[in-house]
This record gives structure tokens, C-alpha cells and sequence, in this order.
């Protein structure tokens, strides 16, 4: 998630990363991406579980 995630900020993407459509075997590796991702403002995208989307639409 996280190299598709850069890939395509990189390429001027605005990225939304629905937390609760990813898995990892390791619990903390989705925390630690997801952290990642969402460092500094976002730089590299948002992150917001499925619900929260739904409640905008």
C-alpha cells in the first residue's frame, strides 16, 4: 500500500487510503504505513476508515 501510495502521489495524485480495505499478517506494519502516509501533514496521502467516507458523500 505504501509504494502505490508514493507512486502515485508522486505522479500528482491526491491518495485517500481507506484503512479498513488494507491487512498486513503483522498488525503493526499497517499502524507503522499508515503512520507513514500520513507523516507531516499528509504528504504522501490521507487515511480514514470506510464509515467516516460514507458520512461525507
Amino acid at each position: 500500500m505504501q509504494t502505490s501510495m508514493r507512486e502515485a502521489n508522486d505522479r500528482g495524485y491526491e491518495c485517500l487510503l481507506i484503512t479498513d480495505a488494507t491487512e498486513s499478517y503483522f498488525p503493526q506494519f499497517k499502524a507503522a504505513a499508515i503512520e507513514m502516509i500520513t507523516a507531516q501533514g499528509a504528504i504522501v496521502g490521507w487515511a480514514a476508515p470506510f464509515p467516516a467516507l460514507k458520512a461525507r458523500a
